[in-house]
């Protein structure tokens, strides 16, 4: 399911763990066992849509053990076979990255993408907060464009001529890295997409 999902959405970085090679019963921190799963998930990546030769040249598949923590940050020496993987970013690319642990991956194999601040603004909604006080804060990322205090906002897909969906910036609050709140003045939109879905009491 969720390597459908993956598919779906189009992302093309694509990191598979096998995890719990510390359980006796099962694995064992055994070769066998790890090449048996790595050999099931490929199969299943290719079977909801992604490219052989991508699967084959540019998915890490690494072994790892969350609860003990082995080729998390640091290599594991319980698991003297393994060397690590040589992975591409592209089935087309010359150049390959080496992965033996979990945070080389993430570090030298992922490229976050471009974001770009030129275009439209767009924040994809993640919430709805109301809080006393305050009013409707609207939780999101930004994916595009840029905004500040003051600005005026439309929410689509529900705003239309005869029923505006609108609302205006007053503050900006950065959580984490990328993650964006703003407060709106008030906030009609997904009434009506509501309304709609609304389920039968039975």
């Amino acid at each position: 399911m969720h390597a459908l999902l993956l598919y779906l959405l189009g992302i093309k970085q694509v990191i598979v763990c096998v995890n719990k090679m510390d359980d006796e019963k099962t694995a064992n921190y055994k070769e066998e066992r790890f090449r048996e799963v790595a050999d099931e998930m490929k199969l299943m990546l290719t079977q909801v849509g992604f490219a052989k030769a991508y699967v084959d040249t540019c998915v890490p598949v690494l072994p790892i053990s969350g609860w003990v923590g082995d080729n998390l940050v640091k290599k594991s020496d319980k698991m003297p076979w393994w060397k690590g993987c040589d992975v591409k970013r592209d089935p087309k690319d010359k150049e390959t990255v080496h992965c033996e642990t979990l945070d080389d991956a993430l570090e030298h194999y992922v490229v976050i993408p471009p974001r770009p601040v030129d275009k439209p603004f767009r924040m994809p909604v993640g919430s709805v907060l109301k809080i006393d006080g305050v009013g409707n804060v609207i939780c999101g990322r930004i994916e595009q464009g840029r905004c500040k205090s003051g600005d005026d906002l439309i929410f689509l897909p529900t705003h239309t001529d005869s029923k505006p969906c609108t609302g205006r910036i007053f503050s900006i609050e950065q959580v984490g890295f990328f993650n964006v709140v703003c407060e709106a003045k008030f906030l009609i939109f997904f009434s009506a997409p509501q309304q709609a879905a609304r389920r039968p009491r039975w």
